[in-house]
């Protein structure tokens, strides 16, 4: 056998050695990069039911998301000196597990309610996904209303990736929102989040 011929040889396994541990990889960077654009927050007015809701989107036609952990609160903020320093108390709306939720699908994270009333604040509702309402926490009472929520986002390849996100909400905002939806006559209309936060992405955990 020629030199050419052993050479031609070792270069075709080494290609396919490379192929067999670079593809894996390169599929857990792409879904990495990809998990981004998953289970998004959304939040709509549902007019039909005079209710907000608060929602992760699962729009991709191939993923499934899995090990669903949402945990909603108020967070009322207290400014301590020096002026950097705070602390907070915060007021737990709802905690609840979902085990999977299937493309195509969104998952209800919680629905409130935002309620003018004669003090200067208002009041925040919180309503089932009908507009049931369920709890009343004046607006005077926090500073920030919290919403965190983690996922997983399963891959064929076992390179699942969890996703960890957090929305926040001040309680001016809030009112804005409602000063929105009154100026509008949609019977679905989708408010615009302005605090994101994507806390990371990592390979979960097996």
């Amino acid at each position: 056998m020629c030199i050419g011929s052993i050479l031609g040889e070792l270069g075709s396994q080494l290609i396919a050695l490379l192929t067999f541990f670079l593809f894996p990889i390169i599929q857990y960077v792409i879904l990495r990069r990809s998990a981004k654009r998953k289970g998004a927050p959304e939040l709509w007015y549902m007019r039909r039911f005079n209710c907000f809701r608060l929602v992760m989107r699962n729009e991709t036609k191939k993923r499934v998301l899995t090990d669903i952990n949402v945990k909603t609160r108020t967070r009322k903020i207290y400014w301590e000196s020096p002026p950097l320093t705070t602390s907070w108390r915060d007021r737990i709306l709802d905690e609840h597990q979902e085990l999977f939720t299937f493309p195509g699908s969104d998952h209800v994270m919680i629905c409130f309610n935002i309620r003018q009333t004669p003090s200067p604040s208002g009041q925040l509702v919180i309503t089932d996904k009908f507009g049931g309402e369920m709890q009343l926490i004046p607006l005077e009472s926090f500073d920030e209303f919290l919403c965190d929520y983690i996922a997983t986002v399963k891959n064929p390849f076992n390179f699942d990736v969890k996703l960890a996100r957090r929305v926040k909400l001040t309680s001016k905002r809030l009112i804005g929102i409602l000063e929105e939806i009154e100026a509008s006559s949609e019977a679905e209309q989708q408010v615009k989040l302005d605090d994101v936060v994507d806390v990371g992405y990592g390979e979960k955990e097996s």
